[in-house]
């Protein structure tokens, strides 16, 4: 079968999940329960082969699938996916994210884009995102207006970090300390990493 450009028979698939069409309960059928929220509408679940994260997030009104970000243990070659995935060699859409990492987008028959760990597809996919329609259009508009592209996958461990800081931060009733790593914690689950990676800095060398 060939490859068909029409968006209207676009389909993204992994692992039997289907962004735009699967449901949380569908996930859970196929990957178990999350083993963690990352947020109110994103969760880590475990890899049946423990090669890598998965992480879904579904819709803010609805248990509908709208992303699939799957990580690797370590930078995967372009060439080899490309290949693995079928994908044409040329993308359709490139963006880069605030800290200068570059993302490819791929339509067609599949809705995805290829990440990388540096702003060179030398330095090999980090992760792939699987896209629900209305997500990868929106994906496409902020490859072509970087000034408003963040990478929301960049700053996960941070993120985890301050989750956990927050306890701690709650326990020792001090206000301004709390109210500090509320703010790294919802600047680096937007993936303002940047921001929330100096932010954590001046955090730690205060309350440590």
């Amino acid at each position: 079968m060939g490859l068909m450009c029409t968006t209207s028979v676009a389909i993204s698939v992994y692992m039997g999940i289907q962004p735009g069409l699967s449901t949380q309960d569908d996930v859970n059928k196929i990957l178990g329960q999350p083993i963690k929220a990352i947020s109110a509408t994103t969760f880590e679940y475990t890899l049946p082969s423990s090669t890598g994260k998965i992480f879904i997030d579904f819709r803010a009104d609805s248990p509908i699938v709208n992303r699939i970000e799957r990580h690797f243990l370590k930078p995967i070659s372009r060439s080899a996916l490309i290949k693995s995935l079928n994908l044409p060699e040329n993308a359709e859409e490139k963006g880069k994210t605030k800290e200068g990492k570059l993302i490819e987008y791929f339509g067609g028959v599949k809705l995805l884009s290829l990440n990388y760990a540096s702003g060179e597809t030398s330095s090999g996919v980090i992760s792939l995102i699987y896209y629900s329609m209305e997500a990868f259009e929106g994906g496409m508009d902020k490859a072509r207006n970087p000034q408003v592209q963040f990478d929301p996958s960049a700053c996960r461990d941070l993120y985890f970090w301050a989750q956990t800081e927050r306890d701690v931060a709650k326990r020792s009733k001090n206000v301004g300390r709390h109210q500090a790593i509320l703010e790294i914690s919802i600047l680096s689950q937007r993936g303002e990493c940047e921001k929330a990676q100096s932010l954590a800095a001046s955090y730690k060398e205060k309350y440590k």
